[in-house]
C-alpha cells in the first residue's frame, strides 16, 4: 500500500492505515474551511481513483466523515452538511 501513501500525502493530508482500512486527516481553520476540504475532496476522488487502477474499490456505504472540534468551534458551522457535500462534490 506505500504507493497510496506516497499519493495521500502529496496532497497534504495525512493518514492512518490498519488491515483494509485507510483514514484521511486534515485540520481546518474555522473562519475558512473551503480550503482544506477542497483537498480533502481533491486527495480523496486520487485515491478512489488509484484504488480503481489498481483492482480495488472503496465502499461508498462504509465511507464518512467525522469533524471535531470544540463546542462553540462547531457552532460556527451552521449547515456543515451542505458545506461538505459541495466540498467533496455532492448535491
Amino acid at each position: 500500500m506505500s504507493p497510496v501513501c506516497d499519493l495521500i500525502q502529496s496532497h497534504g493530508t495525512s493518514y492512518h492505515q490498519f488491515a483494509d482500512d485507510t483514514q484521511l486527516f486534515i485540520t481546518m481553520n474555522m473562519s475558512d474551511t473551503t480550503p482544506a476540504l477542497e483537498r480533502l475532496a481533491v486527495c480523496s476522488s486520487a485515491v478512489r481513483l488509484w484504488f480503481l487502477h489498481n483492482g480495488l474499490q472503496l465502499n461508498a456505504d462504509k465511507s464518512e466523515f467525522v469533524i471535531l472540534g470544540k463546542w462553540h468551534q462547531l457552532q460556527l458551522l451552521p449547515n456543515i452538511t451542505a458545506m461538505v457535500d459541495r466540498s467533496l462534490g455532492g448535491p
